[in-house]
């Protein structure tokens, strides 16, 4: 082979190359039907995805409020719970695993954080319990749960919480995988969350 062989060989595999490179450039800059938006993952656009708001306070008991805890995504999240609901269905997660689900609107007792409203250093109101369980919250479903009225006046109330796709793969083999917190008061009033129930 003459070195005219030889150069119009490599003309001709650094255009190859030359081209799939641009296209491989192309698509991953160009690509738009595998990305993710608003759009896409929440199910009323009005409303963040995942959002904690007030139903008000309880007829019977003026001293506690009523919490929903909203999932308005199109993912089903995972939470800890004291006391799971008495109504759970069985659901099929995306990696094929069955787990009990509350029933939306069903009384449960999840487990819950305090975070100040000040920076001042305050007595939490309640200790963590000593025993919890997880529990999950599928696509456009609420749970709700009982607050005293008088925690808001020094703590904003978050909930910990998981995607589902996070409890795949590498990252549900972390003893302590991601974790999500949302909130209700002045955190909450600062951001789309709602405070109250619409």
């Amino acid at each position: 082979m003459n070195s005219k062989s030889f150069s119009y060989v490599g003309s001709v595999l650094g255009l190859f190359f030359a081209f799939c490179l641009y296209g491989s450039v192309m698509n991953s800059f160009g690509q738009k039907e595998n990305e993710l938006t608003r759009s896409a993952v929440v199910i009323d656009q009005r409303k963040a995805h995942v959002y904690l708001c007030e139903e008000g306070p309880l007829v019977k008991n003026r001293n506690n409020s009523r919490i929903r805890f909203v999932n308005n995504s199109v993912w089903t999240l995972s939470f800890f719970v004291e006391e799971g609901s008495r109504s759970q269905t069985l659901i099929k997660l995306s990696n094929g695993s069955n787990v009990a689900a509350s029933e939306s609107g069903s009384l449960v007792s999840p487990v819950f954080g305090f975070e100040a409203k000040t920076e001042k250093s305050v007595k939490h109101p309640r200790t963590w319990p000593s025993l919890v369980q997880a529990s999950y919250l599928r696509s456009g479903s609420f749970i709700r749960f009982d607050v005293p009225r008088e925690i808001f006046k020094k703590f904003d109330i978050y909930i910990e919480y998981a995607y589902e796709w996070e409890l795949t793969g590498p990252l549900a083999t972390e003893s302590h995988g991601p974790k999500h917190r949302v909130f209700i008061g002045k955190a909450a009033a600062d951001s789309l969350m709602l405070n109250e129930c619409q």
